[in-house]
């Protein structure tokens, strides 16, 4: 069974759809309270049971398998490297990068990607390392350009 992520708008109130027949319902919820938590629900109209996680993002993200590139200016000269993105959003991305390079919080960085739509968009943005895991890193979209917003709005539909 999979979980299925439900995002709570605002801070009161979380959309849960029934995957087997469609139906949704919006419930009152306290983000602060149930954010990360997961809940076993039923359907009413169809008997369905299903397990949501419960998600409080300002933007919805989508997950990924896109490659590309990041560039940054270093001390000892531009650097270029490659990247797994793992994640998307309309305010950033979180990607993996290949090889060991350290990053800081508050670095900019280019990064550069195509998306698997039918056009093969090419993104090509100014991102700011907001957050650095062991394996990955969140970069925001430090000023995204209408083209771009439209663009990963179309992509970003579910």
């Amino acid at each position: 069974m999979t979980t299925q992520k439900v995002f709570i708008s605002g801070k009161s109130e979380a959309l849960i759809v029934c995957q087997k027949c469609g139906q949704s319902k919006t419930i009152e919820a306290d983000a602060a309270a149930i954010r990360g938590k997961t809940a076993q629900i039923r359907c009413k109209s169809c008997g369905n049971s299903f397990q949501v996680v419960f998600e409080a993002r300002a933007k919805y993200r989508k997950d990924t398998a896109l490659q590309g590139h990041f560039f940054r200016k270093t001390a000892l000269g531009d650097e270029l490297g490659p990247m797994a993105i793992c994640d998307l959003s309309l305010g950033g991305l979180r990607f993996e990068p290949t090889g060991k390079t350290m990053f800081e919080l508050g670095e900019v960085l280019t990064v550069e990607f195509h998306l698997d739509d039918a056009k093969k968009s090419l993104i090509r943005a100014s991102v700011v390392v907001r957050s650095i895991s062991e394996r990955d890193v969140g970069v925001e979209f430090a000023a995204p350009d209408e083209h771009m917003r439209k663009v990963l709005g179309f992509y970003l539909m579910p």
